[in-house]
């Protein structure tokens, strides 16, 4: 296996990791506030309230980033292990591509969080 199917492998599956574990704690609501794992807009970050609505409503589109960064990794061993030379062309349109999906779908999953966060009744 040359060493982008395996850059790949490895980057697709600590990325999955990540996003699946910011998921679960943002539909769980135990994601700390400001948190690395977390969505970083100002509107987000106004309050305890606002992280935890937007991280609710931003859990099934980092959900799906998680997927498609697992099925990256998959493709990416496959590509290394059974595609001989034509895996290493294949790998590269996988990294490529999936990077530019899981930075889209964050990106959507950030203003599905700031939009939820505008959605909130005012506090009384």
């Amino acid at each position: 296996m040359s060493a982008l199917p395996l850059i790949g492998v490895v980057g697709f599956a600590v990325l999955s990791v990540v996003l699946a574990v910011a998921a679960v704690r943002g539909r769980a609501g135990t994601l700390p506030k400001g948190s690395v794992l977390g969505l970083h807009n100002r509107e987000v970050e106004a309050s305890e309230r606002a992280w935890r609505a937007a991280h609710r409503a931003a859990w099934p589109i980092l959900a799906a980033a998680a997927a498609v960064a697992a099925f990256h990794a998959a493709g990416c061993l496959i590509a290394g292990l059974g595609m001989g030379a034509d895996g290493a062309s294949f790998s590269q349109a996988l990294v490529f591509s999936g990077l530019i999906v899981i930075m889209a779908l964050w990106f959507v999953a950030s203003a599905a969080g700031v939009n939820a966060v505008k959605r909130l009744p005012p506090e009384s």
